[in-house]
């Protein structure tokens, strides 16, 4: 019998950073360039990306920033 079920929605207990390079393939997409690119900046600011997970940065913040 469960006594309890956990919803990680927003990856605060486990991350779900760029699963398989879907978060840097739709960023690319949304702003017309090449996949690699939104992936070397993405990596570059993987730690503004948890912030944004963590909620302490809104998501459009976290573009702002990294996109000027």
């Amino acid at each position: 019998m469960y006594k309890g079920l956990i919803f990680d929605f927003g990856g605060v207990v486990v991350s779900n950073w760029n699963s398989e390079g879907q978060f840097a393939s739709q960023v690319a997409r949304h702003l017309h360039v090449e996949p690699a690119a939104a992936q070397k900046v993405l990596d570059n600011h993987r730690a503004d990306y948890l912030e944004v997970e963590k909620g302490k940065l809104e998501l459009k913040d976290f573009f702002v920033k990294i996109w000027p």
